[in-house]
């Protein structure tokens, strides 16, 4: 009998539960969240999904577009201005001033949590990944064969047990939070139509970007200004190591779904649909 234990039921959480169940091959899966809810932000649409998600979980298309108004005046000035502010001094990676437009689905996360069998109020406090068992709330014990990490990496690093483990000071973690202020909350994701991507680069400017769901919806700021909140945990910078961390958990029966779980900045909702199967059974 296959056990599938997966932390946290975010939209890597969710979407990895059903590709596992939807795979077939594990006789339990469940999602255990420390909250006695999901979180309001799996409500958010997500777009460049549709080509793995099927029809069930995207119903509604709408236009992405995105659009770069600066007062730069050369690809080298906005490449700096802007990848200093959202990357950090270090970043070498090309930065495009090009507007353009693609065709985007929402999610439909009410869906997919039918789907689930999701325990709440399950706080993780310990892994043992040599025994493969699982300690919530400091008392509740729970064995698993297979183990899907939706958790922040470092966050993880805190947690886990085992007799072969590695001095965390070798992983650097480094996090900043994303300010950003919600001027209307989205009343749901079959009213979404349109969304612009507005960029602001010059240095003045403290919108770095803008993203606004049927025109007026919402605005996110890459730096902090009056009125604005935190986002934890926000945006991310790349260590050492964790490449090969995951490849040594994943011999241990732990697989690592989602951005902060796998550490990777750029690793979008799409990728885990297209990947967790892979990963797990080689499929």
């Amino acid at each position: 009998m296959e056990r599938v234990v997966i932390l946290g039921s975010g939209l890597s959480g969710l979407i990895s539960n059903y590709r596992i169940k939807e795979y077939g091959s594990a006789d339990s899966v469940v999602i255990y969240e420390r909250n006695s809810e999901i979180s309001s932000r799996n409500a958010t649409a997500a777009f460049y999904c549709h080509e793995y998600f099927n029809d069930e979980f995207t119903p509604c298309s709408f236009e992405v577009r995105w659009q770069v108004n600066t007062k730069l005046k050369s690809k080298e000035e906005f490449r700096k201005a802007y990848s200093k502010k959202v990357y950090g001094n270090n970043y070498t990676g090309a930065v495009s001033i090009k507007n353009g437009e693609t065709k985007g689905w929402a999610i439909d996360t009410d869906k997919l949590i039918e789907h689930a069998d999701i325990e709440y109020n399950m706080n993780c406090n310990k892994i043992d990944i040599d025994k493969r068992i699982l300690t919530f709330n400091d008392e509740f014990e729970i064995q698993y064969d297979t183990l899907v990490v939706t958790l922040s990496m470092p966050l993880f690093m805190l947690l886990y047990l085992s007799k072969e483990k590695r001095e965390t000071k070798n992983y650097i973690f480094k996090c900043e939070p994303i300010h950003y202020s919600v001027i209307k909350r989205i009343p749901g994701i079959q009213d979404c139509n349109y969304m612009i991507l507005e960029y602001h680069p010059d240095p003045g400017v403290p919108y770095y970007r803008k993203t606004y769901w049927d025109d007026k919806i919402t605005i996110e700021s890459m730096v902090e200004f009056p009125g604005s909140v935190s986002a934890n945990p926000g945006k991310m910078w790349d260590c050492d190591g964790v490449v090969e961390f995951r490849k040594l958990m994943e011999k241990k029966g732990v697989y690592f779904q989602g951005r902060y779980a796998r550490w990777a900045r750029k690793d979008l909702t799409h990728m885990v649909w297209n990947r967790v199967i892979k990963e797990i059974y080689g499929k």
